[in-house]
């Protein structure tokens, strides 16, 4: 079966679009040196490449005197790529001997048969730092080792033909000096490297494909190294070869480091790290960066390095090894220091990174996706998800232990946006196909003004003899070009989870679009909302009071707001977020009176300054018959319902219009109070169903309205949640129908929610948190429903929206047309393609999702989206529920599968 998934030609995430080959590299002259520089890479910043080599055998072939072999070999490359199905555009093919014809000639090293470090390193203009991972040597292996060395600093080998004679120059018969097209920078430019290896110490987990040995090496310039860096070090939990770590003292930028000045003593150098610190020095900062390759999430098993017992499968070790990173980034960043991770992290990001072919099922991309970007994307705390430990069974004790996320950058994303570039990354597929971008370099939050460059070397002659291509960052001053601006606004990328719901609102039988915000963002738009501003009305207890703490959690000065009866109620939010270090006030106002609101957004003003957010979630209830309601409960219902929202609307809006804060990179934030039953009401609901609709339609109104003004506007959806005001609905409707108090709340869990249980407080929270946060500012008119929702939604035929395309099962083949288009539209978290689930499943669908706790999951009735459990989405589910979902799903479907199988032969 595993085979089968394997040969298929279905793809699990949507085609890349197809690129054309870029254009090959100038061939460097005199002029472009000097424009260049002396350093080639941009002036004043810190270059830092990472590139999986796949095998360093080609790059020192000529520098041992019994060549090696290796799998991706420069010469056999196109024999291969024909032998897989690669078009003649794709491949080198034989008609392409003239171009090795002129590699003779002009001596370019990386269009020859064998390929240069020294090249390379040319070729990606002397970067500061070149990170080389799996580079298959043996641990006790120094001869490779040292012609690694002797590679990165010369262009040609001791068994060199006259080929390469040509780029570097030579004399010719009449004594006459002869320069090649690079011989200004194989020789006179060109700075000298330094090279330390992390090799493998575990005899049983270090070997991947073809039994090669692993290993990471770390190549730095050494007029960097003498005077920044403090150590190369490797860790602890690291016996495979596959992390090092550099340490820097300050460094100052514009980094201007003197190649001709290299320290020769210990003293020596300290005199220069102090002298090297200007005054005129724009930012300075000590750098932690590490280079590793990370385990692929496999099922092959992993053994206890020195027992040899069985201890779980690669796939474990490799959300261990996401744990240990985080862990090792978090120890280097209390030391002060700034941390670059870069490396091949096995792991693709999203759907415009696709996910990696490396022979893993998909529930185990899943899960690997999820926890990636979890922790190291987001600054939530969590706990190692893994049930089985890496090494031993105190290791995974110690990994219970909560940890806070990295919440880091993705250099490339940050800089390009959506751009659609995938890495070069092939196994067997032809040019322009492949979409797995799995090679990252991930920044502490901190550089994000600090990024000037990055990219990807995707072009053939810049990835040699490897299937990966190198990818670059480059650190420096204030990040000027290359940002967006109101004038010339730029699609920006998010580094956090894939867009739930990019451009369309949630409703009961439709999809409604809407039209999508123009980038309002800068790539650096997701910045902390420390000492922020924010109003939540309602706010003494229930909800209002878990949204409160939750945006002083995350950073904000809250105005606490509630009816005088409540007071005392505020008085005790406010302590409690004074006590998380933030700031807090009291403003009591009866939101269905306007002049109150008025008064309490100039009370937030006077004592925080300008408003940013303002969350109206102050609200009644009361259960009642339709034909019982009196025209009084109807008026009181919408006073505070309706006008009460539409006043802190309005007020908000016309305040931080009035400030002029709004910016298209820091929109204003006004968010209102919604319902489930603004989609479904409820008999016993009338006047407050009737509300929560008028909600919808206000906040789409305002929606609209005040996009000219960068200010957003989103309403939350809550279900059934455990509050005082669903005691009192419960009581209500306990008393009518006379039964106990509580029975009709559990049956309204047991019969409304898939997962079985009622939300809680803090799970409203953690919605209004996104949407008030710089995350959500690609968001506009949208509600969104924070309960897990409604099996009555099955019927004869359900879509659900499954986060892996199981082209080995028939039930879930193919993809509904209507459904395809959107996924290549929308970004959802955990969810890629769409498959159809006939009636007979959808019990075992619900089934699924109530025992997995598996909540974010789209559903769909009749081609139409009726709904999604935003919430949980947005957050990000616990990545080991949706991994046991995706498999317990994907293993209904096998089971399907094999069942038929069988009667066909019966």
């Amino acid at each position: 079966m595993e085979k089968r998934f394997k040969s298929t030609s279905g793809r699990i995430s949507p085609p890349p679009l197809k690129r054309g080959k870029q254009r090959p590299i100038v061939t460097p002259t005199q002029d472009t040196q000097r424009s260049a520089g002396p350093f080639a890479s941009t002036p004043g910043t810190l270059s830092i490449f990472s590139w999986n080599v796949n095998g360093i055998a080609p790059f020192v072939q000529d520098y041992l005197q019994k060549p090696i072999s290796a799998f991706f070999k420069p010469s056999s490359a196109a024999g291969k790529k024909r032998r897989r199905g690669a078009t003649d555009d794709d491949v080198t093919t034989d008609s392409e001997d003239d171009k090795v014809k002129e590699a003779t000639e002009t001596g370019d090293p990386m269009k020859e048969g064998k390929a240069s470090l020294r090249a390379a390193l040319l070729r990606y203009r002397w970067p500061h730092i070149l990170f080389l991972q799996e580079v298959k040597i043996k641990a006790g292996d120094a001869k490779t080792m040292a012609a690694v060395r002797v590679a990165v600093n010369d262009a040609g080998g001791p068994t060199r033909s006259d080929r390469m004679r040509n780029a570097r120059g030579h004399v010719d018969g009449t004594g006459i000096r002869k320069e090649g097209p690079y011989a200004a920078w194989l020789e006179d430019g060109g700075p000298e490297y330094d090279v330390q290896f992390n090799l493998p110490a575990d005899p049983r987990n270090a070997k991947g494909f073809g039994g090669k040995v692993y290993g990471v090496a770390t190549i730095i310039r050494k007029d960097l190294m003498h005077r920044y860096v403090q150590s190369v070090r490797d860790v602890a939990w690291d016996r495979e070869g596959r992390v090092q770590i550099i340490e820097t003292g300050e460094v100052t930028f514009p980094l201007d480091p003197d190649p001709e000045a290299i320290p020769t003593s210990a003293g020596e150098k300290e005199l220069n790290n102090e002298t090297s610190q200007k005054d005129s020095a724009e930012f300075a900062a000590k750098f932690a960066i590490i280079n590793i390759y990370a385990v692929n999430g496999t099922s092959n098993l992993y053994y206890n390095t020195q027992t040899g017992v069985e201890v779980g499968t690669r796939h474990d070790r490799k959300l261990a090894v996401h744990t240990e990173l985080l862990r090792e980034a978090h120890a280097l960043q209390r030391k002060g220091f700034q941390v670059i991770i870069a490396g091949d992290l096995n792991v693709a990001r999203n759907e415009l990174d696709g996910y990696p072919n490396l022979r893993t099922w998909p529930h185990q991309h899943v899960l690997n996706r999820l926890d990636f970007n979890t922790k190291f994307f987001t600054k939530q705390p969590m706990k190692h998800i893994s049930s089985r430990a890496s090494y031993s069974k105190d290791a995974a004790a110690s990994m219970e232990e909560s940890i806070q996320g990295f919440d880091g950058i993705d250099t490339f994303r940050h800089v390009h946006g959506t751009e659609r570039r995938y890495s070069y990354y092939p196994r067997g597929r032809p040019w322009g196909s492949s979409c797995d971008r799995v090679d990252v370099i991930i920044a502490s939050r901190y550089l994000s003004d600090h990024i000037v460059a990055a990219g990807i070397c995707d072009n053939p002659r810049d990835r040699g003899p490897s299937d990966h291509c190198p990818i670059w960052v480059e650190i420096g001053c204030r990040f000027i070009e290359n940002r967006a601006t109101p004038e010339q606004p730029r699609m920006a990328f998010h580094e956090n989870e894939p867009r739930l719901l990019c451009s369309f609102q949630i409703m009961p039988n439709e999809i409604c679009y809407a039209a999508p915000t123009l980038a309002c963002y800068s790539s650096t738009a997701r910045a902390s909302v420390k000492d922020r501003n924010a109003i939540v009305t309602g706010s003494s207890r229930g909800i209002g009071k878990a949204i409160a703490i939750r945006l002083a959690s995350d950073g904000y000065n809250v105005c606490i707001n509630d009816i005088p009866a409540n007071q005392k109620g505020c008085e005790e939010v406010v302590s409690e977020i004074q006590a998380l270090g933030r700031q807090a006030c009291v403003a009591i106002a009866d939101v269905s009176k306007r002049d109150e609101v008025k008064q309490m957004v100039q009370t937030s003003v006077d004592v925080f300054g300008p408003l940013d957010t303002m969350i109206a979630n102050a609200g009644i209830a009361q259960a009642k018959a339709v034909l019982d309601l009196t025209e009084a409960e109807f008026e009181r219902m919408f006073a505070v319902n309706v006008f009460g929202v539409n006043n802190c609307y309005a007020e908000a809006a016309k305040q931080m219009i009035a400030q002029g804060t709004c910016r298209p990179d820091r929109p204003g934030k006004i968010i209102g109070a919604a319902s489930i039953v603004a989609f479904k009401p409820f008999p016993l609901l009338p006047h407050y169903s009737a509300t929560k609709w008028a909600v919808r339609g206000l906040t789409q109104a305002y929606a609209m309205a005040l996009a000219e003004h960068n200010i957003t506007v989103n309403a939350y959806a809550p279900g059934i949640v455990g509050t005082p005001m669903w005691d009192q609905i419960d009581a209500q409707i306990a008393e009518k129908r006379g039964v106990r108090r509580g029975d009709i709340f559990k049956q309204f869990v047991r019969e409304n929610t898939a997962l079985g249980r009622a939300s809680v407080p803090e799970d409203v929270a953690k919605l209004v948190s996104f949407l008030a946060g710089s995350d959500s500012d690609f968001y506009k008119i949208h509600h969104i429903t924070s309960t897990s929702e409604l099996q009555a939604l099955f019927s004869s035929t359900t879509y659900v929206a499954v986060d892996f395309f199981a082209d080995w099962c028939p039930p879930c083949k193919s993809i509904a047309p209507v459904f395809s288009s959107l996924a290549s539209q929308h970004s959802v978290p955990g969810v890629l393609a769409f498959a159809k689930v006939n009636v007979d499943h959808a019990q075992d669908v619900a089934q699924t999702y109530r025992v997995t706790a598996m909540p974010t999951f789209l559903f769909f009735k009749e081609g139409r989206q009726v709904a999604v459990n935003g919430q949980v989405a947005i957050q990000g589910a616990d990545p080991r529920s949706l991994g046991a979902a995706a498999e317990k799903l994907g293993g209904l479907a096998k089971k399907r599968v094999e069942a038929k199988a069988a009667e066909g032969k019966a």
